[in-house]
């Protein structure tokens, strides 16, 4: 007797290693974010943000424009960036009625001191009913309005799916699913760019 109880005690031990193996490790933020090299936006260290317009891969995109500009919006103030208010950027003339562009518009227009710029380089969202899934290549890029044409300050770029049936049991209506979707995405990526760093006062 005493020794088959010595002889369960390994397999008990293996079995109880090989539950703590199954189970999923914290998922960390901005691992599949793609972030260009050379990035000096922590060095500038800009505050007041204009959310330009969408610029899209292809005009036969159908893309939540302008959900996807308040997400990112949302996803900046996290960073503690201030972002201006999207109807003030608009009403100076920047956009489209459908909150999309092809183009860039001038840079430092309203006094900016970076432009958020999001491109989206290809959005499917054909497995959103289904699946609850988004496929997408969207890319954010932070500009210098003195230098709009050059490099920019800071870029990062999320090519794949995520998923998120798992979290509908959590909202009540399919709008605020859909927007909690979006602010994930834009907060995925926005996790790995620096943060705004606020100075101390000098009063």
């Amino acid at each position: 007797m005493k020794l088959s109880s010595i002889r369960f005690v390994p397999l008990a031990l293996i079995a109880s290693l090989g539950l703590l193996a199954c189970q999923q490790l914290p998922k960390q933020m901005g691992k599949g974010v793609t972030v260009s090299s050379g990035s000096s936006l922590e060095a500038h260290n800009p505050s007041d943000v204009v959310v330009a317009p969408v610029i899209l891969g292809s005009e036969e995109m159908v893309v939540p424009a302008r959900s996807l500009r308040e997400s990112v919006a949302r996803a900046l103030v996290k960073r503690r960036y201030a972002p201006l208010s999207l109807d003030f950027v608009d009403e100076a003339g920047m956009m489209s009625s459908d909150g999309v562009t092809e183009a860039s518009y001038r840079a430092g227009t309203l006094n900016e001191e970076v432009v958020c710029q999001v491109i989206v380089h290809s959005w499917k969202q054909n497995l959103w009913d289904s699946r609850r899934a988004l496929v997408m290549d969207v890319e954010v890029q932070m500009i210098d309005p003195a230098n709009p044409m050059g490099q920019p300050l800071w870029s990062g770029r999320l090519d794949g799916r995520m998923d998120f049936a798992s979290q509908e049991p959590e909202y009540a209506s399919e709008g605020t699913f859909f927007r909690a979707a979006l602010d994930q995405l834009a907060a995925e990526i926005m996790s790995v760019m620096p943060a705004h760093r606020t100075q101390p006062s000098t009063r």
